[in-house]
């Protein structure tokens, strides 16, 4: 159960803000239809960041783990 929610969790976030963040970019950011690659570029960048930074804030509580805890 808990397996399936993480996974509707991560599938609605990719298809609903990833592509929403890039359209918003191209329209008012950039306001050119042509750049929509430097859109797709910048919320990549932005996301992997994002990514990274909570997966390192995880991983802290993890290495806290005692070793029996693991095996």
């Amino acid at each position: 159960m808990a397996s399936s929610l993480y996974i509707l969790t991560i599938t609605v976030i990719g298809l609903g803000v990833g592509p929403t963040a890039v359209a918003l970019m191209t329209d008012y950011v950039f306001a050119d239809p042509a750049r929509v690659g430097e859109s797709l570029a910048i919320v990549t960048l932005i996301s992997a960041v994002l990514g990274t930074l909570l997966l390192w804030r995880g991983a802290r509580g993890f290495r806290d783990m005692p070793q029996s805890a693991l095996s």
